[in-house]
């Protein structure tokens, strides 16, 4: 197991910092897999912490799928700092009860949505 280093946030279990970026700034990646604080057309993927969302703003530049992990309390949520635009979402797993207007909108970008 490799751990890329960087501080530990400890409320999300979460390293954040330049020093894990730059570790993972020398691998290929294909998907990225990002939990979020919410998700919302307007903002995209947010989160409650500008370090954590710095961090994962990267990752989703370098990766090649964006896959949203959400619950239905996220959607139309907005947190503090945004890291990938609605338009940059490739797939979405969420559950059934996630709001389905809200579905709808971000599957007309394009976006898969798998309800679970």
């Amino acid at each position: 197991m490799t751990v890329t280093g960087g501080a530990l946030r400890r409320d999300t279990a979460s390293l954040v910092g330049g020093d894990g970026l730059d570790i993972l700034k020398r691998v290929n990646l294909s998907k990225g897999f990002f939990g979020s604080h919410g998700i919302s057309m307007e903002e995209g993927l947010t989160d409650v912490s500008a370090d954590e969302a710095e961090v994962k703003r990267v990752v989703v530049q370098m990766v090649r799928e964006v896959v949203a992990v959400v619950d239905r309390t996220k959607w139309g949520r907005v947190g503090v700092a945004s890291f990938a635009p609605a338009h940059k979402i490739d797939r979405v797993i969420t559950d059934r009860d996630a709001p389905s207007e809200l579905v709808e909108q971000l599957r007309a970008t394009g976006a898969e949505v798998i309800l679970v």
